[in-house]
């Protein structure tokens, strides 16, 4: 919790010092404000340096006991709780960028998804590079991944399809609350869902979905724009264009690395008591 607070105090006052947005709670996207450099610049940093934080403050532990292998080496090593911490604490941005209704409103046509798509894959870019540094930093006991690509790339189709039918039922406003809870929920339940079919160690490949989902819905968003004049994305999968890059950068990851975390201490703790009986 004092790392989610720090991030969330770190988020909000970088965000005030430099003017992003100009109108709180009314901008829904951050390439669209007057300096769009600026304020990935803003973002970035905020988050690089949040999560430098938040790993001395909460560690990398993040659920439950690290799991051993049977020989009593590491066999999965958590890295994650400072990214997670970081990723929650972003929260702060999340509701002073404000629901994606005002993107649209400002946008002339359904292009405005095109823009939206590529601010969301340059945040999930620093989610990724923030993950790339904590798991560079773990400890030297880290068990590689050698699982198959296949298996892989399946665990992530898995997670994005179980994501986006999840998000149909929970995304039912543009609110920011509403849209945070749902991509948070619905990541959090994929990762569980894909960590039983496909278990990988790595769970960069559970919260790639989540990059996936969104993409998805603001291509199909803008290909049938219905609702766009009124700040609501509807018609087929309009649930899935109806939460900001942001919020899907923030909750996506942070819901799906949790998710995972869940599914694989039920998984260890079933295989030791297996090993016990």
């Amino acid at each position: 919790m004092i790392g989610v607070a720090v991030a969330f105090t770190l988020f909000h006052f970088a965000a005030r010092l430099a003017g992003i947005p100009p109108v709180p709670g009314q901008a829904g996207s951050l390439l669209a404000q007057p300096s769009a450099a600026m304020a990935m610049l803003v973002t970035a940093g905020a988050m690089v340096v949040s999560c430098l934080l938040c790993k001395y403050i909460v560690g990398d532990l993040l659920l439950g006991p690290q799991m051993a292998g049977e020989t009593g080496a590491a066999h999965v090593v958590q890295f994650e709780g400072g990214l997670v911490a970081a990723l929650v604490g972003a929260f702060s941005l999340v509701y002073r960028i404000g629901p994606i209704s005002y993107a649209l409103f400002y946008a002339a046509d359904s292009r405005v998804f095109v823009l939206l798509a590529a601010e969301l894959m340059l945040l999930f870019g620093v989610v990724g590079f923030c993950w790339l540094g904590l798991q560079w930093t773990a400890p030297a006991t880290l068990a590689q991944s050698h699982e198959p690509l296949v298996r892989k790339l399946s665990a992530t189709g898995i997670h994005a399809a179980v994501m986006l039918a999840c998000m149909i039922f929970l995304a039912q406003t543009e609110t920011v609350t509403q849209t945070l809870a749902a991509v948070g929920i619905s990541a959090m339940l994929a990762s569980m869902a894909a960590h039983v079919a496909f278990p990988v160690r790595s769970t960069v490949w559970y919260w790639a979905g989540a990059l996936l989902v969104g993409l998805i819905g603001y291509a199909m968003a803008y290909m049938n724009p219905t609702g766009m004049a009124i700040g609501f994305p509807d018609g087929p999968l309009g649930a899935l264009a109806r939460a900001t890059p942001l919020a899907y950068a923030t909750a996506g990851p942070a819901g799906a690395i949790f998710g995972y975390w869940v599914a694989a201490s039920w998984q260890h703790g079933e295989a030791g008591e297996k090993v016990r009986g």
